[in-house]
């Protein structure tokens, strides 16, 4: 299984296209839809963010900002075939998390994700 960092991912989204991947990271924002949930999960090692699919038939949680989790899922093209998602086939949660409201108007996302998370490919 090779490691790579989320940074690398999201610069060859492209050359991981239909490769099944294992991803870490915190969620940034959640839309809610009938069926299913769109996250973009951040992981501190860029500014750029992995948008998630996510149906509600694989969560054992409701998905909320600043949650930490694991997904594994492929790399497939967005219907309109601009960019790159992850279509999740297996989610783990680590936990929720909300920082205190002074810590959002104080710092950057860039300061609350200091951590540097790992993709892992089978």
């Amino acid at each position: 299984m090779q490691i790579i960092t989320l940074l690398k991912l999201l610069d060859q989204l492209g050359q991981y296209e239909g490769k099944t991947i294992h991803t870490y990271g915190r969620i940034s924002s959640v839309g809610k839809r009938s069926t299913f949930y769109f996250i973009s999960l951040r992981s501190g090692s860029c500014i750029s963010e992995l948008k998630v699919y996510l149906p509600k038939d694989c969560l054992s949680e409701t998905p909320t900002i600043f949650s930490t989790l694991r997904v594994e899922g492929k790399i497939v093209k967005t219907p309109d075939g601009k960019s790159h998602e992850l279509q999740t086939q297996k989610v783990h949660f680590y936990g929720k998390e909300r920082p205190p409201s002074f810590l959002i108007a104080r710092f950057s996302f860039k300061t609350l994700y200091s951590n540097i998370i790992v993709c892992r490919l089978k």
